[in-house]
């Protein structure tokens, strides 16, 4: 009831400014946080940041048959490449665990929210992935070191600088292979000026 609520008064205090009913759902997330009705509930507005990532990864465009540059991992410096992720892939951080409160509510379970509660008791944030598999949006939990090198990636930083970001606690191996087998991961981009290749 608390989003029909929040779409109740965002109609009336911010009218769509376009055609596609689905784009003013961008709005809603500082809506929410902004609402004096729903000041005491304030991890709506994180799950509404994840559900409208999810909306955006549902219209986003096709990746790849299969990344393109990976072999460069394998024979260049970090500093010389960038990662990119498939399109429409975001990252939802947030201090409350979003991503569980996102998949109890799609759940039959008899006691789906058990594992809500149970977050919410430990004081559980949660960096929550979001990426397109084939027409469907698919939604899981980082850990916190992978959740900061996810973000380094979309944030455009080379893999160095990332892997920095990530810490000592990450672990690039196990993070790669999910990325491939998920197909969050669309290309491995080196510098130009570091292909050797190109030198030839």
């Amino acid at each position: 009831h608390h989003r029909d609520l929040g779409g109740l008064h965002l109609a009336r205090a911010e009218p769509p400014q376009r055609g596609d009913i689905a784009q003013w759902g961008a709005g809603l997330p500082a809506f929410i946080g902004a609402a004096a009705q729903l000041a005491e509930e304030r991890y709506l507005a994180d799950v509404a940041r994840l559900d409208w990532a999810v909306h955006v990864a549902e219209q986003s465009g096709d990746r790849g048959a299969a990344p393109a540059g990976v072999e460069r991992l394998a024979d260049t410096e970090p500093a010389q490449l960038r990662l990119h992720l498939a399109p429409g892939t975001a990252l939802v951080s947030s201090t409350h665990p979003v991503a569980t409160i996102w998949h109890a509510h799609r759940s039959d379970a008899p006691d789906r929210f058990g594992p809500v509660r149970a977050a919410f008791a430990k004081g559980h944030g949660e960096h929550a992935l979001v990426w397109r598999d084939g027409y469907r949006a698919q939604v899981t939990a980082l850990s916190e070191p992978d959740g900061r090198f996810t973000q380094a990636v979309i944030d455009g930083q080379a893999l160095d600088h990332a892997l920095d970001r990530a810490g000592a606690d990450f672990a690039f191996e196990p993070w790669l292979l999910a990325a491939l087998q998920q197909g969050w991961l669309v290309a491995v981009e080196a510098d130009s000026h570091s292909d050797s290749r190109n030198l030839e």
